[in-house]
């Protein structure tokens, strides 16, 4: 059996039959209708007791009180190994129904990426006696799985004057509730009007007629939409910006295998182990013991940064095709620029072998042993990081006299890091004053004692020969040398991120986009530049939904006269029936099957006769 498509019971009598049983010719407009719902087609094979399915004309439909699912008849073909990560509770159809949305859009319980332990592995859910196994993978060659009624959406508005866009803002609010396409206009400026759901969209149109008439300057909303009337315009440079190797957190990443299949699949045929390389118990840990074992972790916290870094960029480069002209790396990010941009193959980022090296399990990180043996501290706290809003200059006065503490980054004009022996730390930043805190990311880099481990470092982290950069590097590394000399320059020399900014902004550079977790660089750039005209803006903001974060990006690149086509997020409706089929089964998909029905009611719409309308 494969899997045609799912939907409530209700829906597919409708859509279907009226008292007789479905014929083969019906299926093509179900699948129509479950397309452009978000429930569309899944290769999927069915196996176990199906002797209860009401079997009609080449076709099976399972159905019971809530929900529906129909099957395309013929015996499955060979498979392969099937790898049953999940098991449904519960027998029901709206169970299966629950189960082949999880297949469909490579997701588990949580939710969390669906991402196979072993490459030859299908994905595969029992239900009760059942189990459905994912035959090939859904979407393997591109596409989105982005629903503008599930996913947040954006709205954009022009015209020639304040005063222009707010009339625009009532237009395109009238449209909605109308149900019509907002209408598409052009002029001198550009508002971008950012929702979470059409509820929260409205109102935000609602706010820009009520605020853009004395716009001046920029327009911001805490939901994300945004305007400004001194765009920057297309001549600004793009680059794109890699932050450190200990910027990860439980969660990082969240929808982006989901919302694009393309970059799920693409990333699971890299590495013959996927989860391993993903890095999924630690990214998605099941207990706070283990929530909080992530920042120990610093093999795992390089893992999850590479990742995020590579997904954002191939995301906004190859998908929604917005190409930089350059890159600016922080520390562990010049390695995640380098796979990133194609310099080196990402297929040869082997993070077994970091994780079986002491250095960053013992030597740098966890114990610390560099710096113990150094300074021959058997036992006890050796080593201490912490976040000092203070000047470089003021912190290096401070430092004058006292050994064992250092320097170790300038994030911003007036944020900058201290690390070393913890006493000293502490009377250092009493000499200060200034506000300080320590740092989640605690390792030996960035200062003298990190530089016994240069040619470990440089060993472990030679990836072979480079590509030639495709775009222009603002590196803490001089040119020219390996991979691994790069690498180990960069983590041992003090890091000067406002000199790369600086160096960038020469350059011609306006626009900054952050493609790792976090958001923090984002933030020192902003606060580098402050009025200067540019644009700093992030893939992952931390406690944002990923879709959220991605079109608040969106919005502010648009806003600025940036071309970005924005059709391959949201492509112009359908004539029919598109705007009217809508079925946010994110609910499905983070609840699970109590709320099934609920999520894929709204399917009773899509009747027959106005499914085949063209």
């Amino acid at each position: 059996m494969r899997i045609v498509g799912v939907g409530s019971r209700l829906a597919l009598r409708d859509a279907l039959w009226a008292g007789e049983a479905p014929r083969r010719r019906d299926l093509d407009p179900v699948r129509a209708a479950l397309t452009d719902a978000g429930m569309s087609t899944v290769d999927t094979v069915v196996r176990g007791d199906v002797t209860d399915l009401v079997r009609a004309n080449g076709t099976v439909v399972v159905h019971d009180d809530d929900s529906a699912v129909v099957l395309a008849a013929g015996e499955p073909g060979r498979t392969g190994a099937a790898e049953v990560d999940h098991v449904e509770r519960g027998d029901s159809v709206t169970d299966l129904v629950t189960a082949v949305l999880r297949l469909r859009h490579r997701v588990l319980p949580g939710p969390r990426p669906w991402v196979t332990r072993r490459r030859d592995l299908r994905r595969a859910a029992t239900v009760g006696p059942v189990t459905v196994v994912a035959d090939s993978p859904a979407d393997a060659g591109g596409g989105l799985a982005w629903h503008p009624d599930r996913d947040a959406r954006l709205v954009t508005l022009s015209a020639d004057d304040p005063a222009g866009l707010a009339a625009r803002a009532r237009d395109a609010g009238a449209a909605l509730d109308a149900g019509r396409p907002v209408p598409v206009t052009h002029g001198r400026f550009t508002a971008a009007v950012v929702g979470r759901d059409t509820g929260q969209l409205r109102e935000e149109l609602d706010r820009a007629a009520h605020d853009l008439p004395t716009l001046e300057s920029t327009w911001s909303t805490p939901a994300g939409s945004y305007c400004t009337t001194r765009p920057i315009g297309p001549g600004g440079r793009v680059a794109f910006v890699y932050p450190g190797g200990f910027s990860a957190y439980p969660g990082a990443g969240g929808d982006l295998l989901r919302l694009f299949p393309s970059l799920h699949a693409r990333f699971e045929a890299e590495s013959a182990f996927p989860a391993q390389r993903y890095r999924l118990d630690a990214l998605y840990p099941v207990t706070t013991q283990r929530r909080d074992a992530l920042r120990e972790d610093a093999v795992s916290q390089l893992a999850i940064g590479m990742n995020t870094a590579v997904l954002g960029t191939r995301l906004l480069r190859d998908v929604l095709g917005l190409r930089p002209q350059g890159a600016l790396a922080y520390s562990f990010g010049e390695l995640t620029a380098l796979f990133s941009l194609g310099v080196l193959d990402f297929a040869d980022w082997d993070v077994q072998a970091v994780a079986a090296s002491p250095l960053w399990t013992s030597r740098l990180s966890g114990r610390r042993s560099l710096a113990r043996d150094a300074w021959r501290c058997p036992d006890g706290d050796v080593w201490a990081t912490h976040v000092v809003l203070a000047g470089a200059d003021e912190v290096r006065a401070a430092l004058r006299g006292t050994d064992r503490v250092y320097l170790t980054h300038v994030n911003a004009p007036a944020e900058t890091v201290i690390a070393g022996d913890p006493r000293r730390c502490a009377e250092v930043l009493a000499r200060l004053g200034s506000p300080a805190t320590p740092s989640p990311a605690n390792h030996v880099v960035h200062c003298p004692p990190a530089a016994a481990a240069f040619d470990e470092l440089a060993s472990l982290h030679d990836h072979g020969p480079r590509r030639p950069s495709p775009v222009e590097v603002f590196s803490a590394a001089p040119p020219g040398g390996s991979v691994g000399h790069t690498v180990a320059t960069a983590l041992v020399a003090p890091l000067d991120f406002p000199r790369l900014v600086e160096a960038a902004y020469r350059r011609g550079f306006r626009y900054f986009v952050e493609v790792g977790p976090s958001a923090s660089c984002t933030r020192w750039i902003r606060r580098t530049l402050g009025a200067r005209p540019h644009l700093a803006r992030s893939v992952d903001q931390r406690g944002v939904s990923t879709d959220l974060a991605l079109v608040r990006l969106l919005a502010g690149l648009v806003s600025h006269g940036l071309p970005v086509d924005l059709t391959r997020l949201f492509p112009p409706p359908p004539l029919a029936v598109a705007h009217q089929l809508a079925v946010a089964h994110r609910d499905v998909l983070r609840a699970g099957a109590a709320v099934a029905d609920a999520a894929i009611t709204r399917l009773a719409a899509a009747r027959h006769d106005r499914i085949a309308t063209p």
